[in-house]
């Protein structure tokens, strides 16, 4: 297997955002449907505020939760795949896996170090002049991504 250059990676970055954006907002809505709740109630006070939105958005509690409830769904989501199965969808799309230098799957510590590592994808950027086209994230995680060899049908 060789490693993955860098417009496969923004391949399948561009097709995990996409994800990413229905998954943000799928917890978008459940963070305005229990605070809807807990207004109808009374654990929510909205007086003072226009609707839900407005709450959420000038609240600074509610908005610190909202973000730290969207924040965690988007590590999770990441930490899950690259640890359960080495790849995301985009990446199975685009047929990559990412593994440790074993060529085993990634712990959880490696993948919290390349989210935090990757500068929202950015890091990437660093195939373009890596002589074995490793990201910034891979370096500091001590991790691969792979382009899988197609399978025969």
């Amino acid at each position: 297997m060789k490693e993955a250059g860098f417009f496969r990676r923004l391949a399948a970055w561009i097709y995990d955002l996409l994800l990413v954006a229905a998954i943000l907002m799928l917890a978008g809505a459940v963070c305005v449907g229990v605070t809807a709740l807990g207004a109808n109630v009374g654990v929510v006070d909205l007086t003072g505020y226009v609707d839900v939105a407005d709450y959420l958005n000038r609240n600074v509690a509610a908005a610190t939760m909202m973000f730290s409830f969207l924040s965690f769904c988007v590590i999770f989501f990441y930490a899950y795949f690259w640890c359960l199965t080495g790849q995301t969808l985009g990446m199975k799309a685009w047929r990559l896996r990412l593994t440790n230098e074993k060529k085993e799957r990634i712990s959880i510590t490696q993948a919290l170090i390349r989210m935090a590592t990757s500068v929202f994808g950015l890091g990437n950027l660093t195939c373009l002049i890596d002589v074995r086209n490793r990201s910034l994230q891979d370096h500091l995680a001590d991790t691969h991504v792979w382009v899988e060899p197609k399978q025969a049908k």
